[in-house]
């Protein structure tokens, strides 16, 4: 028996292959290779499901990781990634928000 037919029948939930190839294509959303991480990043995530390791549901929840991940990111850095107008007044201030940032 060979090892992918002895996992075979597992199926995880989040789809980590998801979540890392958005994290790989949002590191190179401001460099001039972002097409390319782009296409890399949808072959991947779409390649996950024809190949047996996931669900469509898997990778809304890898999809669901990846984001609550940037805005823990963010918030931990003190970075507003809502408009104001969305926030004004409903939303604590990160306790990071009044520390300075490094020069």
């Amino acid at each position: 028996m060979s090892l992918d037919a002895a996992f075979a029948q597992f199926v995880c939930f989040p789809s980590f292959h998801t979540a890392m190839a958005l994290v790989i294509v949002q590191g190179f959303a401001q460099s001039r290779l972002r097409w390319p991480a782009v296409i890399w990043g949808a072959l991947t995530i779409l390649s996950t499901i024809p190949m047996g390791g996931h669900y469509v549901t898997d990778l809304l929840g890898g999809m669901a990781v990846w984001a609550v991940s940037c805005v823990l990111a963010a918030w931990a850095c003190g970075l507003r990634i809502l408009p104001e107008a969305l926030t004004a007044g409903k939303v604590a201030v990160p306790p990071f928000a009044s520390i300075p940032a490094a020069s």
